[in-house]
């Protein structure tokens, strides 16, 4: 979840530049399982690392082997 804030630096008031400065509404986006910064995006959603790695975890251990082993690009074959 994207959220805007004030980061405001604390310029000396002759040297504010008021709504043109850069630090008035910076774009935070958070994660929206956890709330923490989050740094990854997947399918309109935004994750911090830990649940990120989760997310893909759990989505990896919902896949098949064929599908697991097509998405790492390893050609497996049943033993004989």
């Amino acid at each position: 979840m994207r959220k805007y804030e004030d980061h405001c630096v604390g310029c000396p008031r002759e040297l504010c530049i008021g709504k043109a400065c850069p630090y008035l509404d910076v774009a935070i986006d958070y994660c929206d399982t956890c709330g923490e910064i989050a740094e990854y995006s997947v399918n309109g959603e935004d994750f911090c690392k830990k649940c990120i790695d989760k997310y893909l975890c759990d989505m990896f251990g919902e896949m098949i082997l064929s599908e697991k082993a097509k998405l790492l690009k390893i050609d497996i074959h049943k033993e004989l």
